[in-house]
């Protein structure tokens, strides 16, 4: 038996890697998705404080709940927001993903949205009490909160709404790519239409420098 062909892995560890490729794709999934989303989620709420449309400080707000002024607050606020995009993806996943064949991917993002908004406008906002970073000495100034940031101004609302939908959208879009088997597999054809079309851009030759002046050296040689 030494000499014959290897004996196939049995079905079960087939299956086995199957499942564990499946759980490392939705992994995967939600972990880019609450990424990208927590990021963009703070980029477009520090929008506020830093263009002057708002006084609610998210990023110091959050990050106070981990460390207080003295420590490294904007650090603090943006691993904060990171830890929380993955949880939230992670609750996309196992509860908003499926309504995409009802809703569509749009709608099941867009209900999706609804929670990060509820979880800062009646959650962080009117509960946590934050204050200004200030140099030592000076008097401490609580940043303004209430629902919805509104004690900041509307600004707040505005950009919640704004940061909301775009954390739905990109959370989700990442994680239906990434947890779909077809998005791993090779794009060698579609490498191949490429080449096809810049050819034809090109005139029909992509030929190297080199075998045009062969090609011309024969030409002159007739």
């Amino acid at each position: 038996m030494s000499g014959g062909a290897a004996l196939p892995p049995p079905r079960g560890a087939y299956a086995v890697a199957a499942r564990a490729l499946t759980t490392l794709r939705h992994v995967g999934g939600v972990l880019v998705g609450g990424l990208l989303g927590g990021i963009l989620w703070l980029v477009i709420m520090q929008e506020g404080p830093e263009r002057g449309w708002s006084e609610h400080d998210y990023n110091q707000m959050i990050g106070q709940l981990l460390v207080d002024r003295s420590g490294d607050v904007e650090h603090a606020g943006l691993w904060a927001t990171l830890v929380a995009g993955v949880a939230l993806a992670t609750v996309y996943a196992v509860a908003f993903d499926r309504l995409s064949r009802r809703l569509g991917a749009i709608g099941a993002s867009l209900a999706f949205a609804v929670v990060p908004l509820l979880l800062w406008g009646l959650a962080l906002s009117p509960l946590t009490t934050a204050y200004v970073d200030t140099v030592p000495g000076v008097p401490r100034r609580t940043i303004p909160g209430g629902p919805f940031g509104l004690d900041g101004g509307t600004g707040a609302l505005v950009l919640g709404v704004i940061a909301s939908i775009a954390f739905g959208l990109v959370a989700g879009r990442v994680y239906r790519l990434m947890q779909a088997a077809e998005w791993w597999r090779s794009r060698g054809a579609r490498h191949e239409m490429a080449e096809e079309v810049l050819s034809e851009l090109a005139g029909g030759s992509l030929e190297l420098p080199e075998e045009m002046r062969e090609e011309r050296s024969e030409g002159s040689g007739r």
